[in-house]
């Protein structure tokens, strides 16, 4: 069922009374003075509930409307969209501006295609949801730069793919998973001090989060490269109590799978170590790469250390995996089962 949200138009026209009154002489006179103020005042009151209704209908306008998206108006998600890695999509209401990627930098030479390019499969609204693709802006789809899925989920719309969320999304990418999900994070029509009031609640919000809270959002946002002291991991790994510690054989190294029970972050300094807790005695784990993460205000970064060094060399040699930021990740977050469930693993 195509979603209505975001389709109401501004509604209301001023209602101006007209100039013309009765006007009666001698004692009348006043009497109908009267009644033109009183036209007056109803004057005014239908103008201040038009322009009430006119602001209530600009703010309805402002969810995201596949509709318009599908015929070319992006001015219902004007601003840019935000994944927890970092990576950015920014519109304004003609289109894709650029594209911004935690690996390999910023784009212009990117569109989101509302027609049908090449042998790609039309744009089509489908289930309250828009399917397209975003591609390069000159529409060639040989080499290096394919099109990837990319859809617009506006809040409350539920499919087989795609949850139901309270808010409006963006969906770029060739595989399910919470980090291709993007979330509205700025709207470039504010003015600075708007933005700047914005960004300053943003801060505040993250402030008031608890230490357990901040800790859960940065494993729930962690990258897929990313190692546990017992081998790689995931948030579903940790939610599911399931670890892999790596092994070898005649064959060569292999992982494990094995169970866990709890988890600790260690906290060395300005960074926090992912210790699986209560692994089974006979498990064995050569893995020589553990993942630690950093939170600097509303940033979490991730990096992998090395095992067989320590001190300050560990550190200068640990390689960068990538960053979160916390405020995307609870907007994501927030309320959800996924949330509490890792809250509730991490051990004091």
């Amino acid at each position: 069922m195509i979603s209505k949200a975001g389709m109401l138009g501004i509604a209301g026209a001023v209602i101006i009374a007209g100039a013309g009154g009765f006007y009666a002489v001698g004692a009348n006179h006043s009497s109908s003075s009267n009644k033109e103020s009183s036209s007056a005042k109803i004057t005014k009151t239908k103008t201040s509930k038009s322009s009430s209704s006119s602001k209530n209908s600009a703010k309805k306008s402002q969810a995201m409307d596949i509709q318009a998206i599908k015929s070319g108006d992006f001015s219902s998600v004007v601003g840019t969209w935000k994944n927890s890695k970092g990576d950015s999509y920014t519109f304004d209401k003609k289109g894709l501006v650029s594209a911004n990627y935690t690996d390999s930098g910023s784009t212009s030479n990117l569109a989101v295609y509302t027609k049908a390019v090449g042998s790609m499969t039309p744009p089509a609204i489908k289930d309250g949801v828009f399917k397209t693709d975003v591609g390069p802006k000159d529409g060639k789809l040989d080499g290096p730069s394919p099109a990837t899925p990319f859809v617009f989920i506006p809040k409350g719309v539920s499919t087989d793919s795609f949850a139901s969320e309270s808010n409006d999304r963006i969906y770029c990418g060739q595989s399910m998973g919470d980090e291709h999900y993007f979330y509205k994070v700025d709207d470039s029509t504010t003015t600075n001090s708007d933005k700047s009031t914005s960004s300053n609640n943003d801060s505040a919000s993250v402030d008031k989060l608890s230490l357990k809270e901040k800790q859960a959002l940065a494993l729930l946002g962690m990258p897929s490269d990313f190692y546990s002291d017992w081998g790689p991991t995931s948030p579903d790994d940790l939610i599911n109590g399931t670890a892999h510690p790596i092994n070898n054989n005649a064959n060569g190294f292999y992982q494990q799978n094995t169970t866990f029970h709890g988890i600790k972050l260690e906290q060395q300094d300005h960074k926090y170590i992912l210790r699986l807790q209560n692994i089974p005695d006979e498990t064995c784990n050569l893995a020589r790469e553990r993942g630690v993460f950093y939170i600097d205000g509303d940033t979490i970064t991730y990096k992998a250390e090395g095992t067989l060094v320590h001190g300050a060399e560990q550190e200068s040699l640990a390689k960068t995996l990538g960053t979160s930021s916390l405020s995307v990740l609870y907007k994501q977050y927030k309320g959800t089962d996924k949330l509490k469930q890792m809250e509730n693993l991490i051990q004091d």
